[in-house]
């Protein structure tokens, strides 16, 4: 029953310590993730330790972290996006690409900030017209004025100022 108890504890302090980070209160969010022993729960341990240190600007830390997680745990969707998220920081566009790819064929249910993520990867890289197809899809399928904004970015990118201001706007809605 102690192990239960301690076992619920942690999982309660990994949930607060992704709503601390969502905050970009990182030190805390960090420190929560440090404090639990993980057992049971290495993965998400790891994804949130990782997410942090990225967050803080500890980039080499972070990669290191992820590279020993994802031998570990070589189908986790969510470490696999936080290292598109760290390789695209680091501007290694083309593996963030892959490493997005490989999140979006992992993940278990239909994730948008996965696709979104691959959609800013595609858009770093200049392959706009590949990220305009996912963003319309994600408009379709999961409306949200960030997708829309991007839509408008990329509609500006390719030369079609009037369409941009017009996703623009419907962004501000």
């Amino acid at each position: 029953e102690k192990s239960e108890l301690k076992t619920r504890v942690d999982s309660l302090k990994m949930d607060l310590g992704s709503k601390l980070l969502d905050f970009g209160e990182h030190e805390k969010g960090l420190a929560l993730f440090i404090s639990v022993s993980g057992k049971g729960d290495e993965e998400r341990k790891i994804h949130g330790v990782s997410r942090a240190l990225t967050d803080l600007g500890y980039y080499d830390e972070a990669q290191k972290l992820l590279m020993k997680g994802l031998r570990k745990f070589k189908k986790s969707c969510y470490l696999w996006e936080q290292c598109g998220i760290l390789n695209n920081l680091l501007g290694n566009g083309i593996q963030s690409l892959r490493c997005f790819e490989a999140a979006i064929v992992l993940m278990p249910r239909e994730t948008p900030e996965f696709f979104y993520n691959k959609a800013l990867a595609l858009v770093n890289l200049g392959r706009y017209k590949e990220a305009i197809l996912i963003l319309d899809y994600l408009i379709e399928h999961h409306p949200g004025a960030m997708y829309l904004a991007e839509r408008g970015e990329c509609s500006l990118e390719t030369g079609y100022p009037h369409e941009a201001l017009l996703y623009y706007q419907k962004a501000l809605d």
